[in-house]
């Protein structure tokens, strides 16, 4: 077996184990809400369905532009736009999140569960079934 088809195993294992691991133990021991976690993973998704679309009309806008960047130039745009649309992305959409449907999202334990919520399943999504694709030749 190769080394990169076992650090793919591993990574997406992992990132599916070690996220709901967390989930199941800070719920025992936590004490919050199974619907912590749901309403979270619900903000990422929610987040990235805006963002992409987003994203994409940028895209098109900008090549109409004709706006020649070297690599240097075009990778610093890259890291901006997508850096700064990921964190207004996700904060307006915690706060539409928070303000109308996990209203009870107001203590620690329940904060952290949502977190963990939002944080599990970008990591199953982006690195497990990332490294999973990987692993299977389809990435």
């Amino acid at each position: 077996m190769h080394l990169s088809v076992l650090l793919f195993a591993v990574q997406s294992l992992g990132a599916f184990a070690l996220a709901v691991g967390f989930w199941v133990a800070f719920r025992r021991f936590g004490r919050a809400r199974w619907s912590s976690v749901a309403w979270g993973g619900l903000t990422f998704l929610v987040a990235q369905a805006l963002r992409l679309p987003a994203l994409t009309l940028l895209t098109f806008a900008a090549r109409s532009t004709g706006l020649a960047l070297d690599a240097e130039g075009e990778f610093a745009l890259n890291l901006a736009v997508l850096s700064l649309s990921a964190g207004l992305f996700e904060e307006f959409s915690r706060y539409g999140v928070m303000r109308w449907g996990a209203s009870h999202v107001r203590e620690p334990r329940e904060a952290t569960m949502f977190g963990a919520g939002h944080g599990g399943v970008e990591a199953i999504l982006l690195v497990g079934i990332g490294s999973l694709s990987n692993l299977l030749g389809l990435g």
